[in-house]
Order: C-alpha cells, then sequence, then structure tokens
C-alpha cells in the first residue's frame, strides 16, 4: 500500500507544476466529469480532509497532502484509508515537504 500512496504523492506533485493546486483542480483531473461525479468526489474529499476545496496548496503542504490522499483512498476503495500507510507512502517520496 505504502507505494501505491508514494505514487499518489508524486502524481500530486506532478499536478502541482502544473497548476492543479487545490483539491478542486486536483479532484477535477484526477476523476474527470466524463468518468466520475467529481462534485461529490469533490465534497467528498473536503469532508474527509477538512481542507476547503479552494485552498491552495504548496510544495511544502504535506501534512494537508496526507489528508487529501487519504481522503481520495477513501473513496476511491470504500473505506478509510490506514493512516501509518498513508503517511508510510509520503516518507517514500521526496517532492512534497512538511513545513
Amino acid at each position: 500500500m505504502a507505494y501505491g500512496y508514494r505514487a499518489a504523492f508524486v502524481t500530486l506533485a506532478s499536478y502541482h507544476s502544473r497548476g492543479w493546486d487545490t483539491i478542486e483542480k486536483i479532484v477535477s483531473h484526477w476523476a474527470p466529469p466524463v468518468e466520475n461525479n467529481t462534485e461529490r468526489y469533490i465534497a467528498s474529499v473536503v469532508k474527509r480532509s477538512g481542507i476547503p476545496r479552494g485552498s491552495k496548496l504548496t510544495l511544502s503542504d504535506g501534512e494537508d497532502y496526507i489528508l487529501i490522499v487519504a481522503a481520495m483512498s477513501a473513496v476511491e476503495n470504500g473505506r478509510s484509508a490506514v493512516m501509518s500507510e498513508v503517511e508510510e507512502g509520503f516518507n517514500l517520496q521526496n517532492k512534497i515537504k512538511m513545513q
């Protein structure tokens, strides 16, 4: 699981380099409307993470990215993520940092 989470963090760092730096922008590309109910996905990630949909992220917002990845995992898998696995995945990458 940790390497799957690592891949998510690396992908989200790549998204950031394209200016996709909010939950709304991230999810709109991760789960586009042609394949998903993107608005429901965004609302779920916002609710689970506690981060507003339009809050701009930096590559130093590791704690927020951990919450976002855990929330996205819950949407994708239908069950809450194991936070220690998400954190382990975060620690395996070097693109997103902690403040």
